[in-house]
């Protein structure tokens, strides 16, 4: 059995966070997840105005992580075709399994990492036992149940989960380049018509045979049809 003084169970954004910030101020730690990279994910995030900064900046590893996201500085907003403002803005965004993987490389060595699953928790006032799908056992004194929309453990442990909205949103994903020029004129883009819809921007840079056009990616939950936001980043030549 190993022992440990706080066992994570879950690997995503909270878990690997927590792990980082508990590994830099010298507590035992264990990350718990299946896998050893996060896989790509239909999902970006994004952080941004000054209190989410301020936040993220408190856990110590803000900056090396924010170096790999897009910055935007500035957002254009518009409405039915024509261009109404362009607003200060102060957003990081990212591919979420991108961050993910940023965060757990600030993971430090202490922390011991397994690549198992927590089939089942067992809970009493003094120490905690998780048995893996390895057949490996964890005692801890914390659990951190960090793993996201996985509900068994949740279930075993009567922890219920109140929904709010049901099926809130409808995303989608798609790519737009810039015709007949290099690059986009707006650093982020805002766009209004009839309704509402919101989308986080990534990056990419395609190579081809005219060399390396440059890509706004896009994700969008949309809940009311019409309203776009959007951002692009100059590629890297």
């Amino acid at each position: 059995m190993r022992y440990t003084d706080i066992a994570i169970i879950g690997g995503g954004l909270s878990g690997s966070t927590a792990a980082a910030m508990l590994g830099r101020s010298g507590m035992s730690t264990v990350l718990i997840d299946p896998h050893e990279s996060y896989s790509a994910d239909f999902r970006v995030e994004k952080i941004s105005g000054h209190t989410q900064l301020e936040r993220f900046l408190r856990t110590g590893i803000a900056e090396s992580v924010l170096r790999r996201a897009t910055f935007v500085g500035e957002n254009w907003i518009a409405r039915f075709g024509r261009l109404l403002d362009k607003a200060p803005s102060r957003q990081f965004s990212m591919l979420y399994d991108s961050l993910v993987n940023a965060v757990r490389d600030e993971i430090p060595a202490g922390v011991e990492r397994i690549c198992a699953k927590a089939v089942l928790v067992e809970t009493s006032t003094e120490r905690q036992k998780i048995t893996l799908s390895n057949d490996k056992v964890i005692s801890a004194r914390l659990v951190v149940l960090a793993n996201g929309l996985n509900v068994g453990l949740r279930h075993q442990l009567g922890i219920a989960r109140k929904i709010v909205s049901a099926c809130h949103s409808i995303s989608i994903g798609f790519d737009v380049v810039p015709a007949g020029r290099d690059s986009f004129d707006f650093p982020a883009l805002t766009y209004f018509s009839n309704g509402r819809a919101t989308a986080s921007p990534t990056s990419r840079c395609f190579r081809s045979a005219r060399g390396c056009a440059p890509i706004c990616s896009f994700i969008v939950a949309s809940t009311i049809p019409g309203y776009v936001s959007c951002a692009a980043r100059q590629p890297r030549r």
